[in-house]
Formats: C-alpha cells, sequence, structure tokens
C-alpha cells in the first residue's frame, strides 16, 4: 500500500531542509514522536539511523537508504516495535511546485502483518491513519521550520 501526502510551503526552502536534514530531530515537528536520538553517531546522510519513540510508548529504528542533498531521503524502518507492519518505506523531500512554490511531500509504502487479515488492514485503518499522521508530519515540519517552536501531540 502506498500513500503521498504534498504540502505548499509557508516557509523557506532552506529552514525546512535545514530540518528535514536533522534526522535525529524529528521530534521537533513530528507530532507523536517524543524522543528521537542518533543510533549510529551518524546526524545525516546516507547510513544514518535514528529511533523514535511515540508517545504511545512504542519504538522503532529507521536508517536513510537514500539521500540526495537539498532534495529529500528513503527512510526504511528497520525495527517496527510493537507495530502489526512488515515492510515500511519513507520518501521525504522538497521540490518545486508547478505554479513555482516549494513544497514538502512524504511518500509511505507499507505492508501490514497477519496476511490476508493485514491486507484489510492496510485499506480500511491503516491507509486512513498514515494519511492522517503524515499529513500531521507536514504541517509540523513547515510550521517548525517558521517559528522554532517545537510541535507537540
Amino acid at each position: 500500500m502506498e500513500i503521498t501526502v504534498t504540502k505548499t510551503l509557508t516557509s523557506s526552502k532552506e529552514a525546512v531542509w535545514k530540518n528535514l536534514k536533522n534526522f535525529a530531530g524529528v521530534q521537533n515537528y513530528h507530532p507523536t514522536v517524543t524522543v528521537s536520538k542518533s543510533l549510529n553517531g551518524k546526524e545525516f546522510g546516507m547510513g544514518a539511523e535514528r529511533s523514535c519513540t511515540f508517545t504511545d510508548g512504542n519504538t522503532i529504528k529507521e536508517r536513510i537508504v537514500d539521500y540526495t542533498e537539498n532534495e529529500g531521503y528513503k527512510v526504511d524502518i528497520i525495527d517496527f516495535g510493537k507495530m502489526p507492519i512488515k515492510y515500511a518505506q519513507a520518501h521525504l523531500g522538497i521540490r518545486e511546485a508547478a505554479n513555482g512554490a516549494n513544497e514538502v511531500f512524504m511518500s509511505m509504502n507499507f505492508k501490514a502483518k497477519m496476511g490476508p487479515l493485514g491486507w484489510v488492514m492496510e485499506r480500511v485503518m491503516m491507509k486512513k491513519s498514515f494519511i492522517k499522521l503524515v499529513t500531521g508530519v507536514l504541517d509540523g515540519l513547515d510550521s517548525y521550520s517558521e517559528t522554532g517552536i517545537p510541535v507537540t501531540s
């Protein structure tokens, strides 16, 4: 299952990229991440890893697997904690929109565990939940980039 959410920026492309590039700083703009930290001392770029602890106490681990400076990166979730997910990859980036404005986007490609039941869960519950979550992340990123005030859940 794949979802994509796009948002036209109110803040500058440079400010947004600065915050996206701070891979371990995701708790500043992700509304449900309470703690994020680097796992391998690499702050950005290919191979950077982080753990994220969510408001519900679940923790995941992620790794950057594709990186283009000032444009975006792809992240594999390498440990799902208690989430019922078998595979997930996110792609975050910044690009120029057709009207000349800048936009930020996030795509998620994911597959649930539990075979046919997971397939139903993807379509009935998870797709809507992920769209809502990703929208909150992009709104938080734009807001934090503009104000410097971390978002909270």
